[in-house]
């Protein structure tokens, strides 16, 4: 039973080492996405905006006579990255047993004795929505 048990356990630890570099090979390609340029595209084509001066007027190209325009970015893929790369950090982190579960000791607001029930704390923010 023990040298069954040690090749189950030989198994689980190569999964674990398996699921890990398959995460950083995700957490690669993530961070690649995070740190690249994206253009805000609309219709197939790049959506750019004005260049204004000081008071606010389109900057003439003096060579060519139109309006001076810049490509505006897109924050969407950086923001997707972010939140991949967190639910990847989320995975690993099972994966290792980095995560510790927390006790949480139900007592009333001054820490005297337990609550009879749970106690809701609601911001006055909150409770306007």
């Amino acid at each position: 039973m023990a040298a069954i048990k040690e090749i189950y356990k030989d198994d689980a630890k190569e999964l674990v080492t398996l699921e890990i570099e398959r995460l950083d090979d995700m957490q690669l390609e993530c961070l690649d996405v995070l740190r690249g340029e994206h253009l805000l595209v609309q219709s197939g084509a790049i959506v750019r905006q004005l260049v204004l001066d000081d008071e606010g007027r389109p900057i003439i190209n003096q060579a060519t006579g139109a309006p001076v325009t810049v490509a505006i970015k897109d924050d969407g893929p950086r923001l997707a990255a972010i939140d991949r790369l967190l639910r990847i950090q989320e995975r690993r982190a099972k994966l290792l047993g980095l995560d510790k579960p927390s006790k949480v000791a139900s007592t009333t607001p001054d820490g005297a004795k337990a609550a009879p029930a749970a106690i809701i704390m609601v911001s006055e923010t909150d409770a306007k929505l």
